[in-house]
Parts: structure tokens; C-alpha cells; sequence
């Protein structure tokens, strides 16, 4: 199986001794949109990503809606490409992640910050005390 694995940083290594294992491979979310917007897809089988900064760019948009489905549309419109890669792509949070129906992350005190509009349905997972949540790159 491969997909997307989101997770808290504090729930990686070194933050947490017995956290999940970083991958390897680092970059900015912009940047891998932006690697993603390229004709040949960039990645390579086994390329373990680990992708930052999702909050940021997502808290910085004057339209958080617009841009979350304009972020769902890139993401599934390179699904097939990311599943022949194989594993799963890290989107590591700073922030908080809480799951009921839903999955978000809260800013500060009141701002809640639904993830469905950019990675659809997730599911919850748990590996001794990390917990992290599932989707598939086809973001249903």
C-alpha cells in the first residue's frame, strides 16, 4: 500500500524516542507542488518523501477553500505516478492533529482547519503511542 502519511513532527524521530522513522528525502510543500506541476514526474521508485510546511502555505491563502481543492487536484491528478513510486509520502504538521468525523489541525485557540477539502477521507492508525493517519493517493 502507499499513500499519504500524516503525522505530527513530535511524533518522528529524534522528537520522540521511539517515534516513526523520518524519511530521508525533504521538502517544502510549495516545493512539491511544484515538483509535481512538472511533465516528467520527478520521483523515483522508493523516493521516500517527507513533505513540511503544509500548515503554512495552506494559513497563508486569502481563500483556504480554493486552495485546498486546487491542492486535491494537483495531488490526485498525480496519483497513478505517486502509487508506481511506491510508500508513503510524509506530510509532517507542526501543529496539533485531531480526528473525529473528520481530520484537522487547530491554530491557536479557535481556528479549526478541516484536511477532507485537500486529502479526503483518512484513517486513523496507531503503531505503539505514535499515532499518524492514512490516505490513499487517490484522495477518496
Amino acid at each position: 500500500m502507499a499513500g499519504y502519511l500524516l503525522i505530527e513532527k513530535r511524533m518522528l524521530k529524534p522528537h520522540k524516542a521511539d517515534g516513526i522513522a523520518p524519511n530521508e528525502n525533504e521538502l517544502g510543500f510549495v516545493d512539491y507542488l511544484r515538483e509535481l506541476n512538472q511533465e516528467v514526474f520527478p520521483f523515483g521508485r522508493g523516493s521516500r518523501l517527507k513533505v513540511v510546511g503544509f500548515e503554512e502555505t495552506l494559513l497563508a491563502a486569502a481563500d483556504r477553500q480554493e486552495l485546498a481543492a486546487d491542492i486535491h487536484r494537483r495531488l490526485a491528478a498525480r496519483a497513478n505516478d505517486l502509487e508506481r513510486a511506491g510508500g508513503f509520502v510524509q506530510v509532517v504538521f507542526e501543529w496539533p492533529l485531531s480526528f473525529g468525523d473528520d481530520l484537522w489541525f487547530t491554530r491557536g485557540t479557535a481556528d479549526r482547519v478541516l484536511l477532507r477539502p485537500v486529502f479526503g477521507k483518512v484513517r486513523r492508525e496507531k503503531e505503539g503511542s505514535n499515532v499518524y493517519y492514512l490516505a490513499g493517493f487517490n484522495l477518496t
